[in-house]
C-alpha cells in the first residue's frame, strides 16, 4: 500500500519554489524607478497614477514629480514623468515621457525617455523659467 504524504509533500515544494521565484521580480513601480535613478533623476518617488474606469479604478501609469531649478533664482518648475503601466502594476512599454510641466500638459516634445539633461535642455528650448 503506497503512502499518500508525498503529494501533500510536493505541493508544498511546488507551492514555495514559485513564491521564491516570485519574490525576485521587481514591480513596475520599482523598476521605472530604477531606470529614473540611473538615468539620473534624483529624490524619485514614484506616484501611481489611478482613474476611474466606470464605477472601479484601474493604474494606468506611474508618475515623477520632478522638481527643476535651471538657474540660481527661487523659481522653479515642476515636471510630471509618466511611464504607461497596466492594470496588474506591470510596464506597459520600455519609455516613459513628459507629461506635465507645472499642472500643463506637454505634447510634441519627442525623446521618450529622456534622461535629466534632457529634460533641462527641453525647458530651457520651451522658453521655462526655472
Amino acid at each position: 500500500m503506497r503512502s499518500k504524504k508525498p503529494l501533500p509533500l510536493a505541493i508544498a515544494t511546488i507551492a514555495t519554489l514559485l513564491t521564491l521565484v516570485g519574490c525576485g521580480n521587481k514591480s513596475g513601480e520599482q523598476t521605472y524607478s530604477d531606470k529614473l535613478r540611473s538615468a539620473g533623476f534624483d529624490a524619485v518617488e514614484i506616484d501611481r497614477d489611478v482613474e476611474k474606469s466606470g464605477k472601479k479604478k484601474k493604474l494606468v501609469a506611474y508618475d515623477l514629480d520632478w522638481t527643476v531649478n535651471l538657474d540660481q533664482d527661487s523659481v522653479s518648475c515642476t515636471v510630471e514623468l509618466e511611464h504607461p503601466a497596466t492594470s496588474s502594476g506591470a510596464l506597459k512599454g520600455d519609455q516613459w515621457h513628459i507629461d506635465e510641466v507645472n499642472g500643463s500638459d506637454i505634447s510634441g516634445w519627442g525623446a521618450d525617455s529622456p534622461d535629466a539633461e534632457a529634460v533641462r535642455r527641453l525647458l530651457r528650448q520651451h522658453g521655462y523659467d526655472c
